[in-house]
């Protein structure tokens, strides 16, 4: 076991830089006091984490594609609740082009409470996804840039103290 660092579960993309992203607020400082009302949910699960579902939905004030984790808070263990607390301060402190970007946090109210962290929907699939539908490996120069991309976001979370636990194709976008 490594010491000395956090662990996390930050969703890595390959993209290309766009315009520089906003100073993260203080950890343990609410990112923004967001509501269930605020986003329409698609139904579209995009993945399962040990603790809930990560669904599709639109973000109704800007109209964008949303990623939203719910924890169930009635199926957490105090040592999980903890986790979850650190995961969505870590998101919302990271900031990086190749990192998926927290959008905020809101608490449901319906027969699951649920903590629900939004965070940016990446829509290119996963990087295994990628190399399966491809007809042809990838030439030298787009796999340079993809790994390049890979390593200039874990190399920032390492700086961080964050040590990526799902570094496998499977896992990235």
């Amino acid at each position: 076991r490594v010491t000395g660092v956090q662990t996390c579960a930050l969703p890595i993309c390959a993209r290309k830089v766009c315009a520089p992203k906003p100073i993260p607020p203080p950890l343990g400082v609410p990112m923004s006091c967001k509501q269930r009302s605020d986003y329409d949910l698609t139904g579209e699960v995009l993945g399962r984490g040990a603790s809930g579902y990560i669904v599709s939905a639109r973000d109704k004030a800007t109209n964008k594609e949303v990623a939203v984790k719910a924890f169930r808070l009635d199926q957490l263990s105090a040592r999980r609740h903890q986790d979850m607390l650190r995961e969505i301060r870590t998101q919302a402190s990271v900031h990086h082009p190749h990192v998926a970007q927290s959008q905020g946090v809101y608490r449901s109210a319906g027969q699951h409470k649920c903590c629900c962290l939004v965070i940016e929907h990446l829509d290119g699939g996963t990087l295994l996804d990628g190399l399966r539908q491809k007809a042809k490996p990838l030439s030298e120069c787009q796999a340079s840039s993809a790994v390049k991309q890979l390593l200039r976001a874990v190399a920032h979370l390492h700086k961080r103290g964050l040590v990526r636990s799902e570094e496998h194709t499977s896992e990235l976008q």
